[in-house]
């Protein structure tokens, strides 16, 4: 069981994530904004915080910045609907264990939050905890961020395409990346699109 502390602006969605990690075992406190989210972490500690990128007072990469500095054993894992490129670099650079962009697949969440638990026991054990930030583990296996990250170029990919009538001209200008990048991400993911342009 961890202790976690969930920060996000919309109470529906926070009281329903809050819900599904106390199912599995967790508990679980609440802060609507980044500033109440440092308030309780000056006051008890967590083992991981689940916070929006967008949210008021103080934003979810600042927190994730803040917590790295004066909490550095409470890992973290963002969340965004309004999510960029550049936010999930910066997360990912600033340490964070997972990037998700709503809307998600719940399991996503319970299997970062796992993820995050097997290394807080491997560490309580004195074992060595599987590495984050793209590094490969023993097996060459890709880190869980570096997962997070494929994921959500994907899914910015996918978006592009579908925005620009799936024009993949339009799309490369779009995310500022060449049509023969686009290509490639395109192929690597497995997408198809219906015009050549």
């Amino acid at each position: 069981m961890m202790n976690i502390l969930l920060v996000d602006d919309e109470p529906d969605l926070a009281a329903s994530l809050g819900d599904v990690l106390r199912e599995e075992g967790h508990s679980v406190d609440v802060a609507s904004d980044g500033e109440a989210a440092m308030a309780r972490l000056a006051t008890r500690p967590f083992h991981l915080v689940v916070s929006d990128v967008r949210l008021p007072k103080v934003d979810g990469l600042t927190l994730l910045r803040n917590i790295r500095r004066d909490f550095p054993s409470t890992e973290v894992v963002l969340m965004t609907a309004y999510g960029s490129i550049g936010d999930a670099v910066t997360a990912m650079k600033d340490e964070a264990v997972d990037y998700l962009t709503k809307p998600f697949d719940v399991g996503a969440l319970v299997t970062a939050v796992e993820r995050v638990d097997d290394r807080r026991r491997a560490r309580e054990n004195g074992a060595t905890p599987a590495p984050v930030n793209g590094a490969a583990d023993d097996s060459g296996a890709p880190a869980p961020l570096s997962v997070a990250m494929q994921r959500y170029e994907k899914e910015i990919i996918q978006r592009a395409i579908q925005r620009t009538g799936e024009k993949r001209q339009r799309a490369a200008k779009l995310l500022g990346i060449s049509r023969k990048s686009l290509w490639k991400k395109l192929t690597k993911y497995g997408l198809q699109t219906r015009r050549a342009d």
